[in-house]
């Protein structure tokens, strides 16, 4: 399923316009780097996108469709089309790895033995599924963020969506989470991350410059 955005503007108030007329698509499967400096519109267009925030004006089109016209609920969309990962990973500190990564699932309804069996597979996927039975607590940043990646993963969702996934860690932890997160996604899975690591952004098959809440350039 492709992401189409058409003529997207945001604003927070008078004189607060963070998005201004901004068009993108992304076809299934594709990785795209938003970049950009502090404040250009990076995070707000992907809460635009994960269908969070409404845009005060533009379209968000799924295999050309509006989201509100297809015919299903705005969190039954978010559900299936996105996972997500942020800058601070979110885990529940005394809960294992696999409960972790397997909460979404849970949540989202799913039996407790075929979420922790999804959990465990994603955890395999990115190389933490060893720690399976560790707390969260026990876990480095780096260990901590590939959980928060599996759990998005386990629910299989159209799109990633990611802020920052490596702001708080070091370069070496930055390679190992970023593979984790492009490289060992299931095909057809595509990724759409805000990033200031301009190595990172490299990584992806497409980046996507936004400047004062306007796509600049675009470079693959």
């Amino acid at each position: 399923m492709s992401i189409r955005l058409v003529g997207i503007t945001h604003s927070y108030g008078p004189g607060t316009r963070v998005l201004r007329d901004l068009s993108l698509v992304v076809p299934p499967g594709e990785t795209v780097a938003l970049t950009g400096p502090s404040g250009s519109g990076k995070t707000t267009l992907l809460a635009i996108i994960g269908l969070l925030t409404e845009p005060s004006a533009g379209r968000v089109l799924f295999d050309g469709v509006p989201a509100r016209q297809r015919g299903a609920s705005l969190d039954r969309i978010r559900a299936e089309m996105f996972g997500w990962v942020f800058q601070t990973a979110n885990a529940l500190a005394r809960r294992t790895a696999v409960d972790n990564a397997a909460l979404g699932l849970l949540i989202r309804g799913y039996g407790h033995v075929e979420a922790r069996t999804r959990a465990r597979a994603a955890l395999d996927a990115v190389g933490v599924g060893h720690l399976a039975q560790k707390e969260a607590r026990l876990l480095s940043g780096g260990e901590l963020q590939r959980v928060c990646i599996a759990r998005a993963l386990a629910a299989r969702p159209r799109f990633i969506l990611a802020d920052e996934p490596t702001g708080q860690l070091d370069h070496a932890t930055t390679l190992e989470v970023i593979e984790a997160l492009l490289e060992r996604r299931p095909a057809g899975t595509g990724v759409i991350l805000a990033t200031h690591d301009l190595e990172v952004a490299g990584r992806c098959a497409r980046i996507v410059r936004i400047v004062d809440g306007r796509l600049v350039e675009e470079a693959r």
